[in-house]
């Protein structure tokens, strides 16, 4: 009957310790990047609604929902070119549903805002922009990715702990 020597413990909870870390890393949700847009002078956030196409989404809801809340604090619908404007909006973060899609946003205030938000708002639906992207198989495949990491790290400690045994190499 084989049992588990001490010096084979450690190399078995690394085994076990990587394995568990890839699969939680692997499986873990997408993160989300907060939209930043600079409110104008008057309290307003404009902006568009377009396709991955650039093509303008006329009729889309907008809604904003405040504080983790359930209920839109203010609500408007894209015209004919997929232009929307909503009125009297305090700065802070935001959650923006807009058709399927939730978003984070963080709406600032006039002159506060950091560089990268714009004036004005491009928002695309229906899909992810790739533009002039490389093929990234290590996000397609993560599950693949983080077992080949944690075999390239799991393996040669294994067979280190292996080759050491207790008894001498020669009787």
């Amino acid at each position: 009957m084989n049992t588990l020597s001490p010096r084979q413990l450690p190399n078995l909870l690394a085994v076990l310790g990587l394995s568990l870390w890839a699969s939680s890393v692997a499986w873990a949700e997408p993160r989300t990047t907060a939209l930043d847009a600079q409110l104008g002078p008057d309290g307003s956030w404009a902006g568009t609604v377009v396709t991955a196409e650039g093509i303008p989404v006329p009729g889309t809801r907008l809604e904003l929902t405040r504080g983790g809340g359930r209920h839109p604090a203010l609500s408007t619908v894209t015209d004919e070119r997929g232009c929307f404007r909503f009125k009297n909006v305090h700065a802070g973060p935001y959650g923006l549903r807009c058709g399927d899609e939730i978003r984070v946003c963080r709406l600032w205030q006039c002159g506060t805002a950091p560089p990268a938000a714009g004036k004005a708002t491009l928002i695309v639906v229906g899909g992810p922009i790739i533009r002039g992207k490389l093929y990234d198989w290590a996000a397609e495949h993560p599950v693949l990715t983080y077992t080949g990491i944690a075999a390239a790290i799991v393996v040669p400690v294994a067979v280190i702990g292996s080759a050491q045994s207790d008894s001498p190499a020669s009787p």
